[in-house]
């Protein structure tokens, strides 16, 4: 899937409200890629902010979740290969701490309230 596909697919699924994001959602998006912050792993896009060693990322996800646990799996191997010690995202969503209970790796999650699409914290120990 090319990159505006993946989004629509990801806004369908995921705020079903706010189809009419996607043109706003793309062009973000190229903006990250233009400074190389995308990765696409599968049909998963992961948006990435380094600081220091932490990564900050948030996935755009295109794929079924068993696939996507996948991809996100995938992801964090590479982060932890480029030398990042923890990676930390952001989120409403509930299904994502299933996401990481599935992978069995080390994290923590905490509820900070910090406005849209900023309810949880995570992070993994790379």
């Amino acid at each position: 899937m090319e990159i505006k596909e993946i989004l629509a697919s990801d806004l369908a699924n995921n705020y079903d409200e706010n189809m009419s994001m996607l043109d706003g959602y793309y062009a973000g998006t190229m903006l990250f890629d233009a400074k190389g912050q995308i990765k696409k792993i599968g049909n998963t896009l992961f948006t990435v902010i380094p600081k220091d060693d932490v990564v900050e990322w948030h996935p755009a996800n295109a794929e079924h979740w068993t696939k996507f646990a996948s991809n996100l799996r995938e992801f964090l191997d590479c982060m932890s290969k480029e030398g990042f010690k923890k990676a930390e995202t952001y989120f409403d969503n509930l299904k994502l701490m299933n996401i990481y209970k599935w992978l069995g790796v080390p994290y923590t999650v905490e509820k900070i309230d910090g406005g849209q699409c900023r309810t949880y914290r995570a992070e993994v120990v790379l």
